[in-house]
């Protein structure tokens, strides 16, 4: 997964966030600082989300990777006057020990760029002291210990809402089910649910919704 990228005089170097698993993903666990040769295919669908005064994202594990890079697109578009967004809400819940380190230093950079509007929010759930104390507080980033309450997230941003907003998943099926059905039951005008093209895999079998309010898709309007 791309989890960043940078031009410079030296041309375009991609930043990829990569679980091991077997063949070749495997083998660069054991070549750490040695060059090789990949082809990266894609990327694949994408959305716009420069529109929307407010973006609000979720997501689970590895998922928090898909958002970086369109949160950095926000960013960089709303310092070059591009884009409406005001307002950037992340919540995230990490999968295990360990994720919150690699995440933290990318948002950090994120954080340096938001030099202009300071839109952005990040809220990190976390279900261990042992995981809470390896990410240090910051002005934006909140360590909350336990489960996110969707419902309460959710119903708080549509209550203070201004103009249009977005909200973003990438998360395990659980996670997305109470995304799904709290909107199902609240949507208000203007907003709109959208599922990123990557999806982590989920932590237990989630319980499904009835069939009319079951809307798994890629966009509503």
């Amino acid at each position: 997964m791309i989890s960043g990228w940078n031009h410079d005089g030296d041309g375009l170097t991609v930043d990829l966030l990569i679980t091991p698993r077997r063949g070749f993903t495997g083998k660069l666990t054991h070549r750490r600082n040695y060059p090789v040769s990949a082809i990266i295919d894609g990327p694949y669908g994408g959305h716009d989300f420069s529109q929307y005064g407010t973006v609000m994202m979720f997501a689970t594990g590895i998922g928090v990777a898909n958002h970086l890079s369109y949160i950095k697109e926000l960013v960089q578009g709303y310092n070059r006057c591009e884009v409406k967004t005001r307002h950037i809400i992340l919540v995230w819940r990490p999968e295990k020990d360990g994720d919150q380190i690699w995440a933290k230093s990318l948002m950090d950079k994120l954080l340096l760029d938001d030099i202009t509007a300071y839109a952005i929010e990040v809220y990190i759930y976390v279900h261990d002291a042992k995981m809470e104390k390896r990410v240090k507080p910051d002005g934006r980033i909140t360590t909350i210990m336990g489960e996110p309450n969707i419902e309460n997230i959710l119903n708080k941003a549509f209550r203070s809402l201004k103009g249009e907003m977005v909200i973003s998943i990438s998360t395990d099926v659980q996670m997305s089910d109470d995304i799904r059905d709290t909107v199902s039951r609240n949507l208000p005008k203007g907003v709109r649910l959208v599922e990123l093209e990557f999806q982590p895999s989920s932590r237990m079998r989630a319980r499904r919704l009835p069939s009319q309010l079951d809307f798994h898709c890629t966009g509503i309007a």
